[in-house]
């Protein structure tokens, strides 16, 4: 065969098909007036598939169609061909009471990427319809730099929602005549605005000129914030301090977490009076940065916020196990402090029965038990057992005939004597004294409900199951109570 041969049959393909997709835009076009709206729907459909420039002007008549479903897919197909002469036209179909149709044309409006679009864009921005709204943004970034000063006076608009969507769309077209004016709404009353403003200066590529400035768009673009901040260091920590310290909710919790992943101990006491005014729900992210910093300054004031609330306990003991990581040496005293009072013991009942009132609610002794299991040491196990016994001893003075009734003032449960005893034990654990295989065993003892020692088999059990060897006056909480082990 001939090399020309196949190159003319290629050609005489091409040349076929041209003429087959001519001859079924005809095809569509007559379709359009069918009287049938399921074929003009159909046909509409097909028309804006092929993109033929031919279609336009049939399918701009297709807009005044009977069925919203013609004029639908008619809005769909013109948005396809992108033709601007179709503009005027869908600018006249945004009055349409169909909403899938106005919107599908706010949408094609974009598609078309026509200047003329922008101020009937820029209307259903400012409007109160929140899908037209976005879809709008969408269109007015389709369509670009002739959107972009339109966009840049919305940026005064009064409503937040307006603000923010312009300043998000001005980051997407990303035309750099946007930078001067967004700066200033970096310091924008509503969070949303200043995180786009923040976002759309990062995608038009604006250099802050100072740390404090790139310290303040970073937290409050979110994006990658902590990374950034993280390697700015120590040249950040003020501007981070100040902002842990009087920013904003959203940018407090940044900036604080920051401050921890950058381990400065210059921020442990800015950290620590934050603490002190701040919400059960801003306190998790400082304690988390305080065991992070790992201070023993702190250690004070993570114990007082456990105790405070049961619910920081998992996070206080986190971070009390991460400054003892660092070697530091923690000061458990504000918890033996607690531990006292439940310690004491006196032969007058009346004494016994006002000690009573300082004994532990099931809130505050877990938090104690849980943290002195995971941190504490030898100290730690013998306050623990001094409070057991201490509890015991009371109830032992005021369980007499006389007084048969006093025994429910001051009652001490399975439940406190299960997480004292597992606090000890697991303190051992951690000691070395016992293995995991002797604590577990422990454990599963306890946690029989009808397991409860009485006042006399409470050394034997500590004795035998943790190898300890207590050494106490139970009528004297002497300075230094030790173990002989």
């Amino acid at each position: 065969m001939h090399p020309c041969t196949g190159r003319l049959k290629e050609t005489e393909k091409m040349i076929f098909k041209a003429i087959s997709k001519k001859r079924r835009v005809r095809g569509w076009i007559e379709d359009l007036r069918n009287e049938r709206a399921a074929v003009r729907e159909q046909a509409a459909k097909a028309l804006g598939e092929t993109g033929d420039p031919k279609a336009v002007e049939p399918l701009i008549r297709t807009l005044a169609d009977e069925s919203s479903f013609v004029r639908l897919e008619a809005t769909r197909a013109l948005g396809k061909i992108g033709d601007s002469r179709a503009v005027e036209s869908l600018i006249r179909a945004l009055r349409e009471d169909d909403q899938d149709v106005q919107r599908k044309t706010i949408e094609s409006l974009g598609m078309i990427r026509d200047a003329k679009a922008v101020d009937v864009l820029m209307s259903f921005l400012k409007g109160e319809n929140t899908v037209s709204r976005n879809l709008a943004t969408e269109a007015l970034v389709r369509i670009g730099k002739p959107a972009v000063n339109s966009l840049i006076e919305a940026l005064k608009n009064e409503q937040t929602v307006v603000r923010s969507r312009a300043a998000e769309a001005l980051g997407k077209i990303g035309d750099s005549r946007a930078v001067e004016s967004l700066i200033p709404h970096l310091e924008d009353e509503d969070e949303w605005v200043r995180q786009h403003v923040a976002e759309s200066l990062a995608k038009l590529g604006y250099k802050p000129s100072s740390v404090k400035e790139q310290v303040d768009i970073l937290i409050t673009a979110r994006t990658n914030a902590l990374a950034e901040l993280t390697k700015l260091g120590k040249s950040a920590l003020i501007h981070l301090i100040r902002v842990a310290e009087t920013g904003r909710t959203e940018e407090r919790a940044i900036a604080i977490d920051a401050l921890g992943r950058i381990g400065d101990r210059q921020a442990v006491e800015p950290l620590i009076r934050v603490s002190q005014n701040a919400s059960l729900e801003e306190l998790p992210p400082i304690v988390s940065a305080l065991g992070k910093l790992g201070s023993p300054k702190a250690i004070e004031q993570l114990i007082k916020l456990a105790l405070q609330d049961g619910r920081l306990r998992d996070e206080v003991t986190e971070a009390l196990v991460e400054i003892g990581l660092r070697g530091e040496e923690i000061d458990l005293e504000p918890i033996f402090e607690v531990l006292k009072g439940g310690a004491e013991v006196s032969l007058d009942p009346a004494r016994n029965k006002e000690l009573s009132n300082k004994q532990l609610d099931s809130e505050a002794l877990k938090t104690v038990t849980e943290i002195l299991g995971d941190v504490g040491g030898s100290a730690a196990n013998l306050h623990l057992h001094l409070y057991l016994r201490g509890c015991q001893t009371r109830i032992s003075y005021e369980f007499t005939p006389d007084s048969w009734g006093t025994r429910s003032t001051n009652p001490l449960d399975a439940e406190t004597q299960e997480a004292v005893l597992a606090a000890m034990a697991k303190i051992r654990m951690r000691q070395g004294a016992i293995t995991k295989m002797e604590y577990e065993k422990i454990l599963e003892e306890l946690e029989n409900p009808y397991f409860f020692l009485p006042r006399e088999k409470l050394d034997e059990f500590v004795h035998k199951k943790m190898l300890l060897i207590p050494y106490i006056d139970l009528t004297k909480f002497g300075n230094k109570p030790r173990y002989d082990e």
